[in-house]
């Protein structure tokens, strides 16, 4: 698992800002690596040493059911994996992106090659059928990734090429705005689960969020749960509530704690970084349209363009032989038939 999110964090910041980097130092170096080293110490007991007192068997589950209705840790889980997701797919789609200009690259290789009548390393013995449908899908290929350029980054000795696009950037704003809801839907989930046990309190600004407490004493109430009150009813006729005591509640409560300034300050980068890209993107828009004048879509349209298989192969003497060598493999394989 950590090979893979060493994989996608390094392939990730090749297209971040720095508040982007720090965005993954938080998630998963100060929120992954503490909830799966730290966190079953502190939650592994959770329901076990949930006592309450009562006599009767199953009360004590329906209170627990009650003060934790889903475990900090497995919240946190589903958050986590949540807000990594839309990281996940665009790693994939510039893994993807990738591959696509490099066989661009390949075959506008080939045709140059081609053209002049030499061979490329690796396909000495001419150019095949593989050659041929690799060409047709040049102007397809060139549509589907657009303008690109090559930056070359270094990762310590290591020199990368990073290809830049705008449908990669595009992308990369759409995954972050994406990102940004998960957290905020996440954020109020987590305010709505655990809230209930701030006692004597309704306050839902946010400093009640950031600083929430896991009380050592809750008061398992009714609150109009038909189960609970028939599990519990005998025990609430005195006070109203069944007194149950929680196991940890001062680690529980820095946990919480802890987790909710990550979560809001996570949130808040992600927020700066889409308004960073959003106006990065119309800056450098701006500056492209003033460094072109009198641009021509269609003139840069047939630019684009490839020439056919068939043209090339007919540009030289070896190009002729080679199609003519291609033709009387087709009409084999035609009288074979």
């Amino acid at each position: 698992m950590w090979g893979l999110l060493e994989k996608i964090t390094t392939q990730v910041i090749n297209f971040s800002s720095s508040p982007g980097q720090v965005w993954y130092i938080l998630v998963f170096g100060y929120r992954l690596v503490v909830i799966t080293s730290l966190g079953g110490s502190v939650y592994g007991d959770e329901q076990g040493a949930f006592q309450c007192s009562v006599q009767v068997t199953g009360c004590e589950n329906m209170c627990y059911n009650a003060f934790a209705k889903i475990s900090h840790l497995r919240f946190w889980a589903f958050q986590l994996i949540a807000i990594s997701t839309p990281t996940i797919f665009f790693h994939f789609y510039t893994l993807h992106i990738q591959s696509q200009i490099e066989k661009i690259k390949e075959t506008e290789k080939a045709l140059k090659s081609l053209e002049t009548g030499e061979l490329v390393a690796g396909n000495e013995n001419g150019y095949d059928g593989k050659m041929e449908k690799d060409v047709r899908k040049l102007t397809r290929r060139r549509n589907q990734v657009g303008k690109f350029k090559i930056k070359e980054v270094y990762r310590g000795t290591e020199k990368k090429e990073v290809p830049h696009t705008r449908k990669i950037k595009f992308v990369f704003i759409m995954s972050l705005l994406v990102r940004l809801a998960v957290e905020g839907l996440f954020t109020y989930f987590g305010f709505q689960l655990f809230s209930f046990q701030q006692e004597g309190s309704n306050d839902s600004s946010l400093k009640t969020f950031l600083w929430m407490r896991v009380p050592a004493l809750y008061r398992c109430r009714d609150n109009g749960d038909e189960e609970l009150r028939t599990a519990c009813g005998m025990h609430m006729k005195n006070n109203g509530y069944v007194p149950c005591f929680v196991s940890r509640p001062y680690e529980k409560t820095v946990f919480l704690r802890y987790m909710n300034i990550l979560s809001f300050i996570c949130m808040l980068i992600t927020m700066f970084e889409v308004v960073q890209s959003i106006v990065r993107q119309f800056r450098n828009k701006d500056k492209s349209k003033r460094n072109m004048p009198g641009f021509d879509p269609e003139q840069q349209q047939m630019q684009m363009e490839p020439p056919s298989f068939e043209t090339v192969m007919k540009r030289n003497a070896y190009g002729a032989r080679e199609a003519a060598r291609l033709e009387s493999i087709r009409r084999e394989k035609i009288e074979r038939k």
